[in-house]
């Protein structure tokens, strides 16, 4: 067997073996609300612009997204949350 024979034998194993688990169907992610977890206080400029991402994100994903502050140690606490 030629080396451009074996080569194209296996390029085409490899592209079974990739398109097997392609079920052809298309999943809708997020398939549950979503929970935006600001690590600051409310009323700052990062709430308003995090509740305002907020909310064109929930026109483009179709799914209800909760804004929650979790402010203290300059953020540590809403990070770790995450």
């Amino acid at each position: 067997m030629n080396k451009k024979r074996m080569i194209l034998i296996i390029l085409a194993c490899s592209m079974v073996f990739a398109l097997a688990g392609c079920t052809g169907k298309e999943s809708t992610y997020p398939n549950k609300s979503i929970t935006m977890i600001i690590p600051y206080g409310a009323g700052g400029t990062t709430d308003l612009t995090g509740r305002q991402l907020a909310i064109q994100m929930e026109k483009f994903l179709g799914k209800s997204i909760t804004v929650v502050n979790q402010g203290g140690a300059s953020g540590t606490v809403g990070t770790k949350s995450v």
